[in-house]
């Protein structure tokens, strides 16, 4: 699976870089997603995100969405952060 990057854009304040790429021949998995990324951009697999992987429909082509940071605090600085919503006692609202 070859992926080639579309579009590289340097975001120096966020200290990373956003990159969209392609692949073709099928949908590829997240962790070959990340190999082939670090390899072309020099940066270790720890310091990327691969925040979309999605398929073009009645095609083989995938987009796939990353960022690849320059310092592992500046990754956990802008990780996505989950809330977890209360429920009510009884189950029920209202």
């Amino acid at each position: 699976m070859i992926i080639v990057i579309d579009k590289k854009k340097d975001m120096a304040l966020l200290d990373k870089i956003v990159v969209e790429a392609s692949a073709y021949e099928g949908t590829p998995s997240r962790a070959n997603v990340l190999k082939d990324l670090a390899t072309q951009l020099s940066v270790p697999e720890n310091l990327i995100t691969v925040e979309s992987i999605y398929p073009v429909f009645g095609t083989t082509k995938v987009n796939i969405r990353a960022s690849a940071y320059k310092e592992a605090k500046a990754k956990e600085f802008f990780k996505r952060k989950v809330r977890k919503v209360a429920v009510p006692a009884g189950g029920q609202n209202g």
